[in-house]
């Protein structure tokens, strides 16, 4: 006798056809507007105008700079938005919330079709001119102290030439453009922490014989040099330096590499 045997039909799975995550850009043909335009300085201006400067910060006299990113949606809104550099975490939030202000942009677009783009921002936390600390500028100058000023808490001079470099292209526009070669920056920073006295140096020293640029080591042109220290009264004031337990104005020398090396 044969017996018919019978399974049951097993139910294969097939694959959900998905499409493949949007990538989310840096930079596109078309870049995201505000309504009105301006591009990415339009987009600062709207925060800085938007964030509250917290009452701890300000009544510590703290200044720095938050550095905020958020993607712009293909509809054009705002997502996902995060500190990307923090400062302090009362500032970092007052950052944030002034980004959740931002209105709908007009939203980038890469070979005609809209795309989600992402920013990378900075805001910077200053106190009012009519808050500051008087000038330093008449006080005694040194050039080495036992602990050297910081830039935004750090030691060294990395992050105070790079976002120098930045606010320089920015004021020096087209009249002024950033030389190909490094550029020798002496400034002072006083004992409350603001920069004054900048000015661009000549440069012989800084690089080898051999590698000596055919053009200009500095100083810079009268005009550029203007550019370069309003350049510098808008970064965030520094941390001063002390000698024998108390603050002190001290003298600043480094290279502005604008070279890109």
């Amino acid at each position: 006798m044969f017996w018919l045997l019978s399974a049951p039909a097993i139910a294969q799975k097939l694959p959900i056809a998905t499409s493949a995550p949007e990538p989310v850009y840096a930079v596109v043909e078309q870049m995201p507007q505000l309504p009105g335009g301006g591009g990415s300085a339009a987009v600062v201006t709207f925060l800085q105008q938007h964030v509250v400067y917290p009452a701890p910060a300000a009544q510590a006299r703290a200044e720095g700079r938050v550095f905020v990113s958020f993607t712009v949606s293909p509809a054009g809104k705002v997502m996902d938005a995060a500190v990307a550099k923090s400062f302090r975490p009362d500032c970092d939030s007052a950052a944030l919330a002034g980004v959740r202000q931002l209105p709908r942009f007009e939203p980038g677009q890469q070979m005609g079709r809209p795309v989600p783009v992402r920013f990378t921002l900075p805001v910077t936390f200053r106190l009012p001119a009519a808050q500051a600390a008087p000038s330093d500028s008449t006080k005694q100058v040194y050039t080495y102290v036992e602990q050297m000023p910081l830039y935004q808490g750090e030691e060294g001079t990395k992050s105070l030439s790079e976002d120098l470099l930045r606010e320089f292209r920015a004021v020096g526009g087209s009249g002024c453009p950033v030389p190909s070669f490094q550029i020798l920056v002496s400034m002072k920073v006083g004992p409350s922490g603001t920069i004054y006295d900048v000015k661009s140096l000549r440069n012989q020293s800084a690089y080898p014989a051999a590698k000596q640029p055919t053009e200009g080591r500095g100083p810079l042109p009268s005009a550029c040099d203007q550019a370069l220290a309003a350049a510098a009264r808008k970064l965030p004031r520094l941390t001063p330096g002390t000698q024998n337990g108390r603050r002190v104005a001290v003298s600043y020398t480094f290279l502005l590499n604008s070279s890109g090396q």
